[in-house]
């Protein structure tokens, strides 16, 4: 590549940070040439540390250098970028039939729109069966939104609530009458949300013995108790730590474990039996 041909950063700034592109261009080498603020802010990374960096050590599954080899266009791409699924765009940029470099582009305004475009992305592909033959291995999520069934005003309202409510890290409370559909709601704000490569884990409150409870939801430590499992056993909880926690019958829990939840929801942490140290979580 000749010297300055991607030089000029206050121009490609004047045209880009005007826009809601997250912009990178990179050089036939596959090497940072240009990045724009509004991407190295989503990236998380300073832009005077990437220029010159290949691509590939600064975008998680990028293609743009392969584009850059190949010399053929990917338009509205679908790329896991930090956890979300997002648009892109990525170009060659030829020169007297010399491919010179490439630029990769994603759209975004702000976080709010950013997740509310993640949130569709995700339930377009879920319509298409694309999470449904790994679903069941992965991340244990085998409903969606699409299982929801009915056309009403009241069920409409009520997919657009999943959708806002899996945007956000909350605890959510699901009421309604058995066989309405409680579960479904549970996996699609799960497959919805930013954990959803992280595992959904499904507890029955009512069918675990009363004496069994804590450590099946906590976990224990090494000798904590006769016949405890050499080296301890991780409880439900930390196994979906950074995904998704579904209590079902909530209500059938017994008072003095309630209290104990209650802990794990407010503080994000727990103590296994036998532990002298609480563990901290990041689940919802």
């Amino acid at each position: 590549m000749k010297t300055g041909q991607f030089s000029n950063n206050k121009l490609l700034d004047m045209v880009f940070e005007s826009t809601y592109y997250g912009i990178v261009i990179v050089d036939s080498n596959g090497k940072i040439q240009y990045i724009s603020n509004k991407y190295c802010e989503f990236l998380n990374v300073e832009r005077d540390s990437v220029i010159g960096e290949h691509v590939t050590n600064i975008i998680e599954n990028t293609r743009l250098h392969l584009v850059v080899q190949i010399g053929k266009s990917e338009i509205a791409d679908i790329h896991f970028l930090r956890g979300d699924f997002v648009i892109a765009n990525r170009i060659p940029i030829i020169e007297n039939e010399e491919i010179i470099g490439a630029i990769g582009t994603i759209m975004f305004r702000d976080l709010d729109d950013w997740n509310k475009m993640n949130s569709h992305i995700k339930e377009i592909l879920t319509k298409h069966n694309f999470y449904r033959n790994e679903s069941d291995v992965t991340n244990g999520v085998k409903y969606s939104l699409h299982n929801l069934i009915g056309n009403s005003q009241k069920i409409q309202q009520l997919k657009e609530r999943v959708k806002r409510v899996a945007r956000g890290d909350i605890s959510v409370l699901i009421r309604g009458e058995s066989g309405t559909g409680k579960e479904i709601i549970a996996h699609s704000i799960h497959q919805l949300s930013g954990r959803s490569d992280k595992p959904l884990v499904k507890i029955n409150c009512s069918s675990i013995p009363e004496h069994l409870l804590e450590s099946e939801l906590f976990g224990y430590e090494d000798g904590a108790f006769t016949g405890a499992k050499k080296g301890g056993k991780l409880g439900k909880f930390q196994f979906a730590d950074g995904g998704t926690v579904f209590l079902d019958e909530i209500g059938d829990m017994p008072q003095q474990m309630q209290v104990k939840l209650l802990r794990v929801l407010q503080e994000k942490e727990f103590e296994p039996v036998g532990s002298l140290y609480p563990k901290n979580l990041m689940f919802e």
